[in-house]
């Protein structure tokens, strides 16, 4: 996967995962990463077969200068932690309909408010 943001000294792993959800309980999808930037934000967006990536959430890796973003539909069950090289996204109330692919990305924030 690409992702546009990145610098050579940045990458990022376990960048798809595929779930198949049980309807009971709470997930926890992690995604390990690396830069040397400080300023960087961290984005979970899903996939599901025959529809276009869908935007779940962003929040700040290692700055914590501003607050995170998460969209409506995710606001009661979708949470994310980041911790120096990680981050890691928490779904309750696991449902059918959260089976799709999961992607993480970051890119640097002087480039996300270009």
């Amino acid at each position: 996967m690409f992702v546009s943001g990145l610098l050579r000294a940045d990458s990022v792993t376990n960048t798809q995962i595929e779930i198949s959800a049980i309807e009971t309980g709470e997930l926890t999808l992690r995604c390990d990463y690396s830069t040397t930037d400080s300023y960087t934000v961290l984005f979970w967006y899903r996939k599901y077969t025959h529809r276009a990536m869908q935007y779940i959430l962003l929040r700040p890796a290692r700055s914590s200068s501003w607050s995170p973003h998460t969209e409506n539909f995710a606001k009661e069950r979708f949470s994310s932690t980041a911790g120096y090289n990680f981050t890691e996204l928490r779904i309750s109330a696991v449902t059918l309909s959260d089976s799709a692919v999961y992607f993480c990305a970051l890119m640097h924030t002087a480039l996300y408010f270009v």
